[in-house]
This record gives structure tokens, C-alpha cells and sequence, in this order.
């Protein structure tokens, strides 16, 4: 059995959008209840760890050497700052302050470990989870919320509560969901019939005739979905329904385990979608053909010589080799920050053009408050807030300045509206890319061997005493790559054709020579082809897959590769595909 996701596009509401609303501001506060009860309880049972006089007086030590280094490191901030350079370098303080942290950090675990086996410590602190439980089971009972959906809320919280950082609040944006759980799963056959918790309207058979033109199919698709969003006083049903677009069909002989309306906001536009979980059996695989035996996949991103964004390139155990590029979606990603940069440099303008003239001359009172920090304004969500609020209290002698700040509102909307909507279907069109990029190489490779990466490191943002390892260009090319979903796309199609992933250690592949063996060393990213001390030149990605390939062989023939096969990537058993043990490490 697989557990499939579903899809669906629909139109607002026409019966019940006012209690949608409702159940997802509930929602909302609830999950900000529930995740301030997490941080108390967090809070409570640091101070039960805390109150153990060795541990106070090790986090004391720590938090002087934190502020020590916090302001260490402000110091060098505002030098390069004041010189306009990166040239001052840390002179050894913050490195050793660093160096005395990790230190006193891995006495505090140790301490901390110690003390949670002391029996009155464990005591205390099931009484902190007992406080935390009372009060989760009071919120819910007063809550509001039709089950289905605060079952969802706290599995958020609950996902949240296994991590290592304090849970965050949410701000309130108005986007949600209000769900239905459908326990022992309903038969696809049967949601369109009178079941109490979801039901869809009648869909011709024809919908999905291939012989009929595409115009006529998607007008029989259109029809609609009622989701149960409460009950009365008498149990009956309070139903939510909204016309939907259902673009392909469900599985005959699936079960239906969860249904939701997820509300998105997009550039201020509110969309509704449906989404269903379905449990099915697995489908059969489409017939591949010839599988071949290995592709190597050297997953990264790389300017090209031509300007070109190259994210992966691979080669087969048949010598055949490609390459995938991000052409037309970069340039429009790129497209997208040009928009925001003019929306900027507009509120910019307007913004000293509108401080210059209230200097000058008289205005209302609430507009003198309103406007008290406008120049420190970021944000030009406020100023059309603004502009809104002197629509409906205009005054005489506001002619022109009005106009002038209505007409920059409406313009920032426009542009809003553009890079909002073009950067959602740029991001769409990328993911839809690499699914199929994806598929045609699992449908066509029996073993996919990638690299072992953590992708993490190269995310996070260098501390002020750090050389940087990627320069701001790097990391904006980072984030159109966007190198991490490519690979889970890649993890995802291996398991539904049920192909192995090996697992290479990355270590010198790109710099090793994979026809002498020596490694290389130039300015990688200035040259994408290198010519070798052995006469060689090859493109260093090209090298990668070769390396990666010669890897995988040997450790196949000394046994290696089989010692991990035991791993299960079917689809069924992995639906989120974890990067951290989707596959088989070697190396």
C-alpha cells in the first residue's frame, strides 16, 4: 500500500466561507496557545535543570563567554564597517572564545545527562509534563475546533516540540486549513455519495476519455466538494462547499484518509485548493524497458562559461552523459528580484519626497503619528496602509500629495501582484523540471549514486570572523538552484520505481583526476574545465560523476555495495523520502 497526496484546485467558497474563516483563526490561536505552553514547559524544565548548584554556575560561565564573544564580534562589524573593507581579520579573541564555549557546551550536555538519571530531578520533571498535558487538554476543550482539524494543529506543535529550538509564535496572515479525518478510511466509491464528513459532486466518465477533446474534458471536471467544517447542537453536519477543478482522477480502489481546504493569501488574492490523502495499493510501474545498470548524479550549482545555472550533471555505466540547466526559470527567478528591486527603489522616492513635504507643511494629527517613523519604514505594506486610511479622511488642501501617494500605491500593488504570481509559477515550473528530469533517470537506471552531502553548511550565513566560503553571488545562485529539492526529487522517483541510491562520500571528487588519480588544484570557480598534469582536460562535474562511478564499482566488487542493500526505498515505506537515510552510504 502507498499513501498518495491529492491535489486540487478550487474557487471560493460558496457555502460556508464565513465558518472556513472561523475554524482557521481558532486555528491560528490555538497553535500560539498550545506553542506558548511548549516554551513554559521548556522554560520549567530548564529551571529544574538549572536549580542543581554545578549546572548554574556552568551556564553562568557560558553566558559571560557568549556575551564576551557577542561583543567581540560586534567590534570587528563596526571596524569593517567604519573602513568600508572585509580586511580586518579576528586577531585570535573570538576564535578562542569560540574554542571555550564548545567547551564548557559539552560539560554542560555531560552534567545536564548526569542529573536527568537523579531520581527527584525525573520526578520533577514529570510533574512539569503532567502541568504542560493538563494545560494542552484544557485548551482543547474550549478551543472551538472541529476535530479534525485541531488534530492537525497539534501535530504541527507536536513536530515542533521534537526539535531542538524553542517553538515559534505565528503571525496571523490569514492562511490555514480546515481538515476532516475520515477514521478507517472512506472508499473512493463512496465520496460521492452522502457520507457525513466529505463529499464530492458527480464527475461524468467521460472526464477522462482520451478521445474526447481536452476543451470538453475539462468541462466535465468541474464540480464540487462539500468538507464538514463543525456540527449543531443536534449533530448535524455544518458543511463547507466550493466548486473544485478535480484534474485527474483518484484511485478506484483507494481509501480515503484525510481531506482538507488549505487557504493560501498570494501577492493579497486569497486561493483555495483541496487536498486528500488517499491510501491505495501500489500502482504498476510503466514499463521502462532496458534498464541500465548505474548513472552517477554530481547534484550542485555552477555558472556556466555561457551564463547558463548547471545544477546537476550525470553519466551512465555506458559512457552516455547530460546535463540539467536552469535557463528560462533562472532568468525569470532573476526577473522576479528585478521587480523587487524596483518596488524598493520606488517607496524609496516616494517615501523622502513625503517626508520633505510634511516638513513643510500642515496635515492632521493622526497623519503626523501615522507617519512619526517614516523614514526607518521597510515595509511597503505600511505606507499603502497609510495611503488607504487618507482615503477616507481627506482634507483640504491634501490635492496632489494624495494623488501622488495613491497613484505610488496602486503602481506598488501592480508590481507586487506581477513578481508575487511570476515567482510562484517560476518555483512551480522548477519543481515540475526536476520531477521529470527525476523519473526518465529512475525509469532508466537500476542504481543511482549520488554523492553523501549535507547540503546545510553551505546554507548557513558566515559569523563576521569567518572567511566565507560562498560570496553573495554564490549564495543567490543557491537559492535558485535550490539544489536540495532536486535531490528529494531524485530520492523520491528512486523509490517509486524501486530503484537502489548509493551513497558516495564527496570527498575530492570533483578535484581528483579520474585518470592518473592525482589531485588538482586551480580556481574552481573561475574555470569549469581543467587540463590535468597527464595531459587530460575534463569538465569537473563530467570528473565528478566519473569518480563517483569508480567508487560505486569498487566497492561493489569487494562487497561493499551489497552490505547496505537491505535498505527499503519503496514508496509505501518512505512517502517523505529523509535525505538522512534514503539510501546507502559508502565511503
Amino acid at each position: 500500500m502507498s499513501t498518495i497526496v491529492y491535489a486540487y484546485g478550487c474557487r471560493a467558497p460558496t457555502e460556508g466561507a464565513d465558518r472556513i474563516r472561523q475554524q482557521i483563526e481558532r486555528a491560528h490561536r490555538y497553535q500560539n496557545v498550545l506553542v506558548e505552553i511548549e516554551r513554559e514547559r521548556r522554560m520549567r524544565y530548564r529551571a529544574v535543570l538549572s536549580s542543581v548548584g554545578d549546572v548554574a554556575a556552568l551556564e553562568a560561565r557560558i553566558a559571560a563567554l557568549v556575551a564576551q564573544c557577542d561583543a567581540a564580534r560586534a567590534a570587528l562589524k563596526a571596524r569593517r564597517a567604519a573602513e568600508r573593507t572585509r580586511a580586518p581579520k579576528d586577531d585570535g579573541t573570538i576564535t578562542a572564545l569560540r574554542a571555550a564555549i564548545r567547551v564548557l557546551h559539552a560539560e554542560h550536555r555531560e552534567l545536564r545527562l548526569r542529573i536527568r538519571t537523579d531520581p527527584a530531578i525525573v520526578e520533577r520533571v514529570r510533574q512539569v509534563d503532567e502541568w504542560a498535558w493538563a494545560r494542552v487538554r484544557e485548551e482543547r476543550s474550549r478551543n472551538g475546533l472541529y476535530w479534525g482539524t485541531y488534530l492537525q494543529v497539534e501535530a504541527a506543535v507536536e513536530a515542533q516540540r521534537r526539535g531542538k529550538m524553542d517553538p515559534k509564535f505565528r503571525r496571523w496572515t490569514g492562511e490555514g486549513q480546515v481538515a476532516v479525518q475520515l477514521i478507517r478510511g472512506l472508499a473512493v466509491a463512496d465520496v460521492w455519495g452522502g457520507d457525513t464528513r466529505l463529499q464530492i459532486g458527480p464527475v461524468p466518465p467521460g472526464a477522462w476519455d482520451p478521445a474526447l477533446p481536452r476543451g470538453a474534458q475539462r468541462r466535465l471536471r468541474h464540480t464540487w466538494v462539500r468538507i464538514r467544517v463543525g456540527s449543531t447542537d443536534s449533530r448535524e453536519p455544518v458543511w463547507a462547499t466550493l466548486p473544485v477543478m478535480l484534474h485527474r482522477p483518484l484511485p478506484a480502489a483507494g481509501r480515503i484518509k484525510w481531506a482538507w481546504i488549505l487557504v493560501r493569501r498570494i501577492a493579497g488574492q486569497t486561493e483555495y485548493s483541496l487536498q486528500i490523502t488517499v491510501e491505495a495499493p501500489e500502482r504498476p510501474l510503466i514499463a521502462p524497458g532496458p534498464v541500465i545498470d548505474a548513472v552517477a548524479i554530481d547534484i550542485g550549482w555552477r555558472v556556466r562559461p555561457d551564463d547558463e545555472l548547471r545544477v546537476a550533471y550525470w553519466r551512465d555505466t555506458d559512457g552516455r552523459e547530460g546535463e540539467l540547466t536552469l535557463a528560462d526559470v533562472g532568468r525569470a527567478i532573476w526577473h522576479t528580484e528585478s521587480l523587487r528591486g524596483i518596488r524598493d527603489r520606488e517607496m524609496g522616492t516616494v517615501k523622502a519626497w513625503l517626508s520633505a513635504w510634511l516638513r513643510t507643511h500642515e496635515h492632521p494629527e493622526w497623519l503626523r503619528q501615522r507617519l512619526s517613523h517614516l523614514p526607518l519604514w521597510r515595509s511597503s505594506a505600511r505606507l499603502a496602509g497609510v495611503a488607504l486610511a487618507w482615503r477616507a479622511q481627506r482634507w483640504a488642501g491634501d490635492e496632489g500629495t494624495y494623488e501622488r501617494v495613491e497613484a505610488w500605491r496602486r503602481q506598488d500593488r501592480h508590481l507586487w501582484e506581477w513578481e508575487a504570481h511570476e515567482r510562484r509559477k517560476t518555483l512551480l515550473r522548477r519543481r515540475e523540471q526536476y520531477r521529470v528530469t527525476a523519473a526518465d533517470l529512475a525509469r532508466r537506471y537500476g542504481t543511482i549514486v549520488l554523492e553523501d552531502l549535507d547540503l546545510r553548511p553551505l546554507a548557513r550565513l558566515p559569523q563576521p570572523e569567518e572567511d566565507s566560503a560562498l560570496h553573495a553571488a554564490a549564495r543567490a545562485n543557491r537559492v535558485v538552484a535550490a539544489v536540495s529539492e532536486l535531490r528529494a526529487c531524485v530520492l523520491h522517483a528512486a523509490a517509486r520505481y524501486q530503484r537502489r541510491v548509493v551513497l558516495i562520500d564527496p570527498a575530492h571528487t570533483t578535484v581528483t583526476c579520474h585518470g592518473c588519480g592525482d589531485r588538482e588544484v586551480w580556481d574552481q570557480a573561475a574555470e569549469l574545465h581543467h587540463t590535468c598534469a597527464c595531459g587530460r582536460r575534463w569538465d569537473q562535474d563530467a570528473n565528478a560523476t566519473r569518480n563517483l562511478l569508480a567508487a560505486w564499482r569498487e566497492r561493489s566488487s569487494d562487497g561493499g555495495d551489497q552490505a547496505g542493500r537491505s535498505q527499503d526505498l519503496s514508496l509505501g515505506n518512505h512517502p517523505a523520502i529523509p535525505e538522512e537515510a534514503a539510501g546507502e552510504r559508502i565511503g
